[in-house]
């Protein structure tokens, strides 16, 4: 399903193919002996592709990425639940005397998370749709700031291995001077 920043962007995209072509058969003799132009080609249709194609350009920066900050001051609340071994949604949620066990945590940073006295069993993951939380992620195991065993996974699920957290040196004791 293409978001409505995608279909806009394709949009602006075809309207500027329009404008190529209008100017190539207005203004290059494209067009064959005998066929006459049409009212819009002979006012000139290239500057108005050209035109409606900077307006949805335009109106793509409005609309945006596919993943915003939407939390508007209200959690969606689960409580009392078990879920083994399939994906949990965290962007604007609360969990309260959950059990996880096996899980999948997906967040995409769109919203604030609450978790309360929930149990953790098994192994879990932590993952994301988005590429700004995934890089984030990264930068934070890169920077020591998250375990060394902490799996990481990219966009296509498959482990990525290639960020690792760096050698901490801790200052000399006063034995060791």
């Amino acid at each position: 399903m293409l978001d409505l920043d995608t279909i806009v962007k394709l949009c602006a995209i075809g309207m500027f193919f329009l404008s190529a072509l209008t100017f190539c058969i207005t203004h290059r003799g494209l067009i064959k002996e005998g066929l006459r132009m049409d009212k819009l080609q002979r006012i000139g249709a290239t500057p108005i592709f050209v035109v409606i194609g900077f307006v949805l350009v335009g109106i793509s920066f409005f609309v945006g990425p596919q993943f915003r900050w939407s939390f508007h001051g209200k959690f969606t609340t689960i409580e009392k639940r078990t879920f083994r071994n399939e994906k949990v949604l965290l962007d604007s949620m609360s969990y309260r005397d959950c059990t996880f066990d096996g899980v999948t945590f997906i967040y995409n940073g769109t919203g604030p998370i609450q978790m309360e006295h929930n149990v953790f069993k098994g192994d879990y993951i932590l993952g994301t749709y988005n590429p700004a939380v995934g890089t984030t992620v990264a930068a934070l195991k890169g920077l020591g700031a998250l375990t060394k065993d902490w799996p990481m996974y990219g966009p296509d699920w498959r482990q990525n291995n290639d960020v690792t957290p760096p050698m901490l040196r801790l200052p000399p004791t006063p034995e060791q001077q």
